[in-house]
């Protein structure tokens, strides 16, 4: 079924470099050979078996793409993976609760800071108790009947 593509006498030629052609082939045969390190007669490497009905094979096919997604997001269930994972996270916790215990004690060793109000501050609060103060007494005088 499948043919083994071999580069033609002409592809050789084309390369002007001679050297460059012999490095690059050398370099295809150090790559892994199509099936990885699968042992020969292994089971992952015979052909499967056709599925037996159509509703077998929609569920292999559904089983392929879950699997692949949850590979994706990291949730597959491999044990040591995950594993791996959680002592990550769990390092980065450590960290960063170190690094805020640092910053705590860096403020609490500068001491209580002197709050201070600016100016644009303390005039809007100024005019705010004044326009509070206005609205009070314009009440009680309405309330008197005097204005």
């Amino acid at each position: 079924m499948a043919e083994e593509k071999t580069p033609s006498p002409t592809a050789k030629s084309a390369n002007p470099i001679g050297s460059g052609s012999k490095s690059k082939a050398s370099a295809k045969n150090a790559q892994s050979r199509i099936g990885g390190t699968a042992v020969p007669g292994a089971k992952s490497t015979q052909p499967k078996p056709p599925p037996t009905s159509q509703q077998q094979q929609q569920a292999d096919s559904y089983n392929r793409t879950m699997r692949r997604r949850m590979e994706q997001m990291g949730t597959a269930p491999d044990a040591n993976r995950g594993l791996a994972q959680q002592r990550k996270r769990l390092e980065k916790r450590k960290k960063r609760r170190e690094v805020r215990k640092e910053e705590v004690k860096k403020v609490a060793a500068r001491g209580p800071s002197k709050i201070t109000l600016g100016r644009g501050t303390f005039f809007f609060l100024l005019g705010a108790i004044a326009l509070v103060i206005l609205i009070i007494v314009l009440a009680i005088l309405l309330n008197h009947h005097i204005i």
